[in-house]
């Protein structure tokens, strides 16, 4: 007998994302190089995920045992429920800076993630981290959803 666990796929990336991850990645490097833990402490990446109402079940609480020959188990597709919400969250090596909340109906589109940029963030990195060199943060957004794309790693004037 052996314990096993359903099978998860993880999400696969394209040939052009994959390249793009490792240019960004060798950025990341060369600026690193270059300028040492000043450049870690400039760096500003996000994650936009949604949070559903439900607590799923985790791979451990869904392994069996099972001989070695029965099949291994198939686990059906959770149906989540509609209760779920976006957020964006941005952080840096020293933790969360914001924590956004998508309005309910509300598309991220460039127009609205901008508006958050300049507000919200902004207001975030006066009040969290005012330390901060405000005219060399890096933004790094590397997303491989359908929604999004990968975007290099580059500053930008936040008007911090």
């Amino acid at each position: 007998m052996s314990k096993v666990s359903a099978r998860w796929v993880p999400r696969l990336l394209k040939d052009n994302e994959k390249d793009c991850r490792v240019r960004c990645s060798k950025a990341f490097l060369s600026r690193y190089d270059a300028e040492g833990d000043e450049f870690l402490d400039s760096i500003i990446t996000n994650d936009e995920t949604w949070l559903h109402h439900f607590d799923p079940e985790t791979k451990a609480m869904s392994s069996v045992w099972k001989s070695p020959r029965t099949p291994p188990p198939k686990k059906a597709r959770v149906q989540k429920s509609a209760g779920k919400h976006m957020f964006i969250f941005f952080m840096d090596r020293h933790g969360m800076i914001l924590q956004h909340r998508v309005p309910d109906g509300q598309t991220v589109t460039a127009a609205y993630y901008s508006k958050v940029l300049r507000r919200d963030l902004v207001n975030a990195i006066r009040k969290k981290r005012p330390h901060m060199d405000h005219d060399r943060i890096t933004l790094s957004r590397q997303c491989a959803g359908p929604q999004s794309g990968i975007y290099p790693v580059r500053d930008q004037p936040l008007g911090v």
